[in-house]
């Protein structure tokens, strides 16, 4: 099939027989939803997913290699705490007099003003989203989580580009950071970072051969080989900087075939259609008040704060980098900025 026959269908390629299980639900006809749930589903935090995937959902936890638990990392882990504004998009959708339950993947951006996500989520292709929220910290069944409103009128959206920018309804607390918006374009082969709630699970982590392919695409596609699942439409899809390069939207990747790929967005494209996605150079720098991003401000409290202090050293990482100062020609493109982001990272644990 096409990646783009079917937008609300996704697929992974983690095993034959996983395969297999997302194939059937891939078989069902194209609709606005990645899945159907009773409307009743709506409100909860933990969904019974099986009604609508099968064991798919129990295949997810499974594959901890690919579909990673964020749970399992430290409360204070810079990946986890930079990456607290991705939440489980929660739609309750009216679909000619029949109300279900279904959800995306979304990510608190513009200083906590909006949600990136996908237009097949919000306004949807089929069906009215009569109500919508954002869960956030959903790790575990045990986790404190946060449930913020999110409108249903889009401030911008392409069914073109599956892209949709949603009022945030309600105020976000203090130590949830926008993610940020990266400015520059995904590089052939970059790997790549994805954070989401596949099959409306606890949020998880996808790095295991998560990557952009070899040849991009003129178009606007982001093709990448991150694993995905009913659920993980409007994830963002990161690079090594942790800033946000694409939205996914579209599956098509096997595991047969390594040429296969899944779809996203790329960011530039979003970007380049609306002007009320905010990049690091629009938004407020809360340090200065002049430009920033939500990763640069974890760094306001860094000299007394260790986990601050890794964000700083992010901070000085991207900046060295973007001014030119590590040797590209001794480096594969964004790999010097890979392995010293890690460095940071394991560092701080």
């Amino acid at each position: 099939m096409t990646q783009d026959a079917r937008p609300a269908i996704l697929t992974t390629a983690t095993s034959a027989a996983f395969g297999l299980m997302i194939a059937a639900v891939a078989a069902q006809p194209a609709q606005a939803a990645d899945y159907r749930l009773p409307a009743s589903e709506y409100g909860k935090v933990s969904l019974a997913s099986k009604q609508s995937l099968g064991d798919a959902s129990d295949m997810v936890a499974e594959q901890d290699n690919v579909f990673e638990p964020m749970s399992l990392l430290r409360e204070d882990d810079p990946l986890r705490r930079l990456t607290r504004a991705v939440g489980r998009l929660d739609l309750l959708i009216d679909d000619d007099g029949e109300q279900f339950m279904t959800s995306c993947t979304g990510t608190i951006v513009n200083d906590g003003a909006a949600v990136l996500t996908a237009s097949h989520c919000i306004p949807g292709f089929d069906g009215d989203v009569i109500e919508a929220s954002i869960l956030l910290d959903y790790f575990d069944a045990d986790s404190d989580t946060i449930r913020l409103n999110v409108g249903v009128e889009p401030l911008a959206n392409d069914n073109g580009l599956d892209f949709s920018l949603v009022p945030l309804l309600d105020p976000v607390p203090a130590d949830v950071l926008p993610v940020s918006i990266a400015r520059a374009d995904v590089l052939p082969g970059e790997r790549l970072t994805m954070v989401h709630h596949p099959a409306g699970l606890p949020k998880k982590l996808t790095q295991y051969g998560c990557r952009a392919t070899s040849s991009l695409s003129a178009e606007t596609n982001l093709r990448h080989r991150c694993d995905t699942l009913p659920g993980s439409s409007g994830a963002p899809i990161l690079n090594a900087s942790r800033e946000i390069v694409g939205t996914h939207h579209t599956g098509g990747m096997t595991g047969d075939d390594p040429k296969s790929f899944n779809a996203g967005t790329r960011v530039v494209s979003i970007l380049a259609a609306t002007d009320l996605l905010e990049t690091p150079a629009d938004a407020a720098d809360p340090r200065t008040g002049d430009g920033d991003t939500g990763v640069a401000a974890a760094a306001t409290s860094a000299d007394s704060n260790p986990d601050a202090a890794t964000a700083t050293a992010l901070d000085s990482l991207i900046d060295a980098t973007e001014a030119g100062t590590i040797d590209p020609a001794t480096q594969t493109p964004g790999a010097s900025v890979e392995g010293a982001m890690n460095e940071i990272i394991e560092g701080s644990q």
